[in-house]
């Protein structure tokens, strides 16, 4: 009888480790990047469609809310071509590259590991907080970990430890006032200067 109990224990309490689930295709959020071994610091507003493969990013001056930089990621071109228009200027100056690397889904993957689960903000107060579990994968070069909400498998957080240097770089991508959908797909159409 106490195999019995303690088997049926076991299944529920291995039942319950989270599974990996799906981010949503398309989100925008505010972002901050930064480069721990090099001190690079970037921060503004980040559009995700997976629908179409394609980012865009809208950097600020660090303190402020002005942009200085669109870029704009269409790994649906053919070739790949990224733009990055200065917005600093009076007149905007656009520089077309081709994307080097394919493109990479923010996603949690089958075989990502469960780390953890953490609260983040403070549950003394209704509503000041979000739950949100921690997965891991690992590489030939390091380590990255993707902290997503319980609810919604919304991004929070990347950060990507590469142990081909040392020390260990750390880069680190914060997600936050994340939106699900793309309120404005013009936000992935190059600008005239960019023909």
């Amino acid at each position: 009888m106490l195999a019995l109990v303690l088997s049926l224990f076991s299944v529920v309490v291995l039942s319950q480790d989270p599974r990996p689930c799906e981010t949503p295709l398309q989100w925008s959020a505010v972002f901050h990047r930064i480069d721990q071994l090099t001190g690079f610091y970037q921060q503004g507003r980040y559009f995700y469609d997976a629908l179409r493969t394609r980012t865009a990013e809208e950097h600020y001056t660090p303190g402020l809310r002005s942009t200085n930089l669109w870029r704009i990621s269409l790994w649906n071109a053919n070739p790949p071509t990224r733009y990055d228009i200065n917005t600093s200027t009076s007149t905007w100056v656009c520089t077309k590259s081709t994307i080097p690397y394919p493109w990479r889904p923010y996603a949690i993957g089958p075989n990502d590991v469960f780390v953890g689960a953490e609260v983040l903000g403070s549950t003394a107060i209704a509503g000041a907080y979000v739950d949100v579990n921690r997965w891991q994968s690992d590489y030939i070069n390091g380590t990255e970990h993707n902290m997503v909400t319980l609810r919604g498998c919304v991004p929070v957080r990347r950060e990507r430890i590469d142990n081909t240097t040392n020390p260990n770089n750390i880069q680190q991508e914060h997600w936050y006032d994340d939106v699900i959908g793309i309120p404005n797909p013009n936000v992935f159409v190059p600008p005239p200067q960019c023909a």
